[in-house]
């Protein structure tokens, strides 16, 4: 079948498109997916054309997009659904609730729970034979869930009769049980609102001016974050925190505090329908299915909470077109994966709820500034205790292109530098093999005796090919784990990012390095950056310089043509 037409976007750099292969799963309505390390599972749902509701699990690896059906016994299928909720926890993936169909082909809700183990691929016998009844959360459809640690949150969502249900469950995952049930009031689901998993430190930092005070007999569990946005004809956006804290006895505690005033600014997100939320270092990204009579389409924005502000990721050209309706966030590659049809209609796949796996939209979310900011390797009296040592006494030196020394102490760097004592090493060797050969000229009867290995290298100077400044900045960072101010220029950290690539073991100043150019880009100096982004392929960073680049060229050419005309 020919394929669609998609008019090329500035955009689509950041994009790439690819067509699934493998056993690709069926159009479905109301299925889940989730991703563990490499893979992407899918399951249940309605069949889109024989309307049947399935429990078929399938595997999708992301290196390769091909998609696998995890064939289990009959016997342990769990029970067919859709629109259940699923999630991850210790390489299993945790079902629970859902609509189903009874033996007279009737529907009727479930709060039924299943557990598929990815390293066996099978089915798990699962729940606690001394359950209490009075904890069992009330059958539903539509929820939101999460996991702290070992316990399995549950939020609202509704029963058969479309009535919300304003209760939370927690589920002791190790006792397989259910500890908790309270109140939880607010009319949440999947349709309008999702759950922020991953609350990071750098979040919760400058969400709130103080960390949760928590009493002194009770354990805090974690933080869970609830995104929502309802009243789309005027849409009202809802943020809520909760901390969670369980005491000796078992009594949960979830305390909330409501940051939606938060959210308001200049530039706010639409409504977005079946919305799916997730964190990159401080920022809060969302993702969904954008309707209106004049724009269909699958949007992406992100808010940091650093600036407060909101940020319109513009992913336009394929993902304007066809029909995208899930999307999972790819945490170890800062991306995000949205699957669909690019000859899809969005409207009538959005009206039948239908989803689709046939193409796969793959979106680098760092080419638009939003990536995990890298923190400090050490605390602040520990950046005081390293400039000390900088200013402190030596027992080498760097010397640099120009022929200027930087002093420092071998200890540090053979610590802090894996490829130093490397160098060490290999100067030793040198060393030692030499001093062995200088004694062959007395004979057997001393290159016989059993001299111990020469530990010392015989030269106080380290040669490195890079300005006095670089060299400096480079010492900072190895004595204090982070780039001094002075040395944030885009030529000091453009031949760092060249070491980092040159010598292994310098994964965090590499992050730094990316960050403070990330900060620094501008029209000036982007080429710089570019370049040297993709010699060290950091594709991020280099996509990012690229379409400044083509936006600035295109504002030329736009303002020669205007220019030209008048």
């Amino acid at each position: 079948m020919a394929t669609t037409p998609v008019k090329q976007s500035l955009n689509d750099i950041t994009l790439l498109v690819q067509s699934t292969k493998g056993q690709v799963p069926p159009p479905v309505i109301g299925e889940t997916s989730v991703i563990i390390d490499n893979h992407v599972y899918v399951f249940g749902g309605r069949d889109a054309q024989s309307k049947k509701l399935r429990s078929n699990m399938y595997k999708m690896d992301i290196s390769n997009f091909y998609w696998s059906a995890l064939n289990s016994e009959e016997s342990r299928l769990p029970t067919p659904r859709y629109f259940h909720s699923s999630t991850v926890w210790n390489n299993k993936v945790i079902l629970f609730g859902g609509i189903g169909v009874d033996e007279n082909d009737q529907l009727y809700v479930l709060n039924s729970l299943e557990v598929f183990d990815i390293i066996t691929e099978s089915w798990e016998a699962f729940g606690s034979v001394d359950q209490d009844p009075n904890l069992i959360p009330t059958p539903r459809y539509g929820h939101l869930v999460s996991v702290l640690g070992d316990y399995l949150f549950v939020f609202c969502g509704q029963d058969l009769a479309n009535n919300y249900i304003e209760e939370v469950g927690v589920l002791d995952l190790i006792q397989q049980k259910w500890v908790y049930l309270g109140p939880f009031r607010h009319h949440c689901g999947i349709y309008r609102a999702n759950v922020l998993e991953n609350v990071t430190k750098a979040m919760q930092t400058n969400l709130r001016a103080a960390p949760p005070i928590v009493p002194s007999d009770e354990t805090f569990i974690g933080t869970i974050a609830v995104y929502s946005n309802h009243n789309f004809a005027n849409v009202r956006r809802m943020l809520f925190v909760m901390d969670v804290t369980r005491t000796q006895n078992g009594e949960f505690t979830i305390r909330e505090q409501d940051y939606s005033e938060m959210l308001k600014g200049a530039s706010m997100p639409p409504g977005l329908r079946f919305p799916v939320v997730y964190s990159a270092g401080c920022n809060i990204v969302i993702a969904g299915v954008f309707l209106t009579s004049s724009k269909q389409a699958f949007v992406f924005w992100a808010f940091s909470t650093e600036t407060k502000q909101w940020k319109h990721v513009d992913i336009q050209g394929v993902l304007n077109l066809g029909a995208w309706f899930r999307s999972v966030h790819l945490p170890d590659t800062n991306q995000i994966l949205t699957f669909g049809n690019m000859e899809g209609n969005l409207v009538e796949a959005y009206n039948s709820r239908e989803s689709s796996y046939v193409h796969a939209v793959t979106v680098e979310l760092e080419a638009y500034g939003i990536y995990p900011k890298p923190l400090d390797a050490f605390s602040k009296q520990g950046r005081e205790i390293g400039e000390l040592m900088l200013s402190g006494p030596s027992d080498m030196e760097i010397l640099t292109l120009e022929r200027l020394h930087v002093p420092c102490l071998s200890k540090v760097l053979t610590k802090r530098w894996a490829c130093f004592k490397g160098v060490l090493e290999t100067c030793a060797n040198n060393n030692q093999n030499e001093f062995r050969l200088k004694l062959t000229n007395f004979g057997s009867q001393v290159t016989d005796l059993p001299f111990s290995t020469i530990q010392n290298t015989g030269s106080r100077v380290l040669y490195m090919p890079y300005t006095f400044d670089t060299c400096s900045a480079f010492v900072y960072y190895l004595y204090c784990g982070c780039i001094k101010p002075e040395y944030r220029t885009v030529s000091i950290l453009c031949t760092l990012l060249l070491l980092c690539v040159s010598s292994h073991g310098l994964e965090h100043l590499k992050k730094h390095v990316t960050h403070h150019l990330h900060e620094l880009m501008t029209a000036k100096n982007v080429g710089q950056i570019y370049e040297t982004a993709a010699l060290t392929g950091e594709k991020g960073l280099q996509l990012r310089a690229l379409r400044l680049m083509i936006s600035l060229n295109h504002r030329r050419r736009t303002s020669f043509n205007a220019a030209q005309t008048s």
